[in-house]
């Protein structure tokens, strides 16, 4: 029988046509692994198992009768960022603050997915409110499968964790500086930032509405692609979503042979250690093999550059809404807290001029790209670091992780881009590496083609973590925590966000 801890979407779907296993058996064996890998991993802070069983009982149904075609994802299991609301369900931003909330509603993401048959299982474990530290003051850290002495990354790391762990087979995050392709990154799994506006944030604990958006995370390309089409599209829910613009399907056509791969290795050369540079070269050399083009690129601006500038806007962002805390912030993540005090410094004057230089970066990064499908590059600096260290070393000098995790994704949230990380083998001590791929607007196709050719010219890593020789690990509970939080409805529901449509990527063909 098939092996539903490294199953994708494709095996599920193959597997629930031809009457090997059906919905209800997998998501009681996702519960199973849940069992087991949580205590170690602390990934999934509320299992959904009622409506999660209810879920996976009608899908079971549906492929029984046959009566009407399967929809997308029918029966399978998904976890969502404990940002994002699921109805009846927790969803505390990682948060003492909220540690009691339930949503009311669904986020739009979330009711997609239930349109497309897919069965919710887990709330999964986010930094707080997505700008805290690695050390959640409510649950605890979330630990890496492959060691779980070391970090996942975030925010979404939850989602990361249980897609390495084989305890869920897709997930959803959100990405405001790479919070979807830095834990992807560290956990050796997929993760997907797509273009600002291609998917709603309605019903999701915000952020940032310059950088923020919602994106897929699962163990393959196609899959990630798939769990796209489902969850974009044009809400009227949020100002920000941008209708007409279609997602191609065909990861085939053009064939790897047609795609021109953009290098510019003087972006990111003084930004990586040397098991994350050995990894993009060899990445370089897969893709020829494929017949893909390598083209140098010019005229980008400087990561670090852009990395500052992101940062500088989501932090200002951030204390717009989450300034409603202040009286609270004694019971939140330090970490956290001092991101939020940068933003509060930043004067209305200086917020308008860094907007005014990010649409610089726009324009700079869109003409830069412009001779290529997509930019190879590492998606981040090191491999992940250990949650007693929090440090990054990168050239015989160590960098505080918070300093330098986002240095290689966040020009892709300045500018709204789409970007793709995709895993790239292990270093010799066993952690992950990964690759990135970046294109225009609108372009996720050009990255998942991209992602696919590597992903095949590579080989999909066959390794699996053993979580057997973890260590018992203590982690946080709800129950830790005494005292009562706000209860702020303008900012549960977003009501804070200025934003329109981007004027920059509305336009681009």
């Amino acid at each position: 029988m098939m092996q539903t801890n490294t199953a994708t979407v494709t095996d599920l779907l193959t597997a629930y046509a031809g009457g090997e296993l059906t919905p209800s058996e997998v998501v009681e064996s996702v519960f199973t692994q849940i069992a087991d890998a949580n205590p170690v991993i602390n990934a999934h802070w509320h299992v959904l198992h009622e409506t999660a069983a209810a879920a996976a009982a009608e899908s079971t149904a549906r492929w029984r009768s046959r009566s009407a075609a399967p929809r997308p994802l029918e029966g399978v299991p998904v976890g969502i960022k404990d940002v994002i609301d699921v109805a009846g369900a927790p969803c505390t931003g990682g948060s003492r603050l909220y540690r009691n909330r339930s949503a009311t509603n669904d986020a739009t993401v979330v009711r997609r997915l239930r349109a497309a048959g897919a069965v919710i299982v887990t709330k999964d474990a986010t930094t707080e409110f997505g700008v805290g530290g690695p050390l959640n003051p409510l649950f605890g850290p979330t630990r890496n499968p492959w060691s779980p002495e070391h970090w996942t990354g975030g925010s979404s790391c939850g989602a990361a964790a249980g897609l390495a762990a084989g305890t869920i087979p897709l997930a959803v995050g959100t990405d405001a500086g790479g919070s979807v392709r830095i834990p992807a990154a560290w956990s050796g799994v997929v993760g997907l930032k797509p273009t600002m506006g291609r998917v709603s944030r309605a019903g999701v604990m915000p952020c940032s509405w310059h950088a923020e958006v919602v994106g897929p995370m699962s163990r393959t390309v196609s899959d990630a692609l798939t769990l796209l089409q489902v969850i974009s599209g044009h809400d009227p829910a949020d100002q920000r979503t941008i209708a007409g613009r279609s997602i191609e399907r065909d990861l085939e056509d053009p064939p790897p042979t047609a795609l021109r791969i953009g290098i510019a290795p003087e972006w990111w050369a003084d930004l990586t250690d040397e098991p994350t540079t050995q990894a993009l070269e060899r990445a370089v050399e897969a893709l020829r093999t494929t017949g893909a083009q390598i083209v140098p690129v010019s005229g980008l601006p400087a990561a670090r550059e852009l990395h500052d500038l992101s940062y500088e806007i989501v932090w200002a962002e951030a204390w717009a809404t989450h300034g409603a805390h202040a009286e609270h912030h004694h019971l939140m993540d330090p970490v956290g807290v001092g991101r939020l005090a940068a933003g509060q410094e930043v004067t209305a004057a200086e917020y308008f001029r860094i907007l005014q230089r990010r649409a610089d970066a726009q324009r700079r990064v869109f003409a830069a790209l412009e001779p290529v499908d997509v930019l190879l590059t590492p998606t981040t600096a090191t491999s992940a670091p250990r949650l007693d260290d929090l440090n990054l070393a990168i050239g015989g000098n160590s960098l505080p992780v918070h300093k330098g995790y986002g240095l290689l994704t966040a020009h892709a949230n300045l500018t709204g881009f789409p970007a793709l990380a995709v895993p790239a083998g292990f270093t010799s001590t066993g952690l992950p590496l990964s690759v990135q791929f970046t294109a225009r607007p609108w372009d996720e196709i050009a990255c998942c083609r991209a992602g696919r050719a590597f992903e095949r010219a590579a080989g999909r890593p066959q390794a699996t973590p053993d979580l057997s020789r973890a260590p018992g690990i203590a982690t946080g509970s709800p129950d830790d925590v005494t005292g009562s939080g706000p209860s702020w409805t303008p900012y549960l529901e977003g009501e804070l966000d200025p934003g329109g449509v981007d004027a920059f990527l509305a336009t681009c063909p």
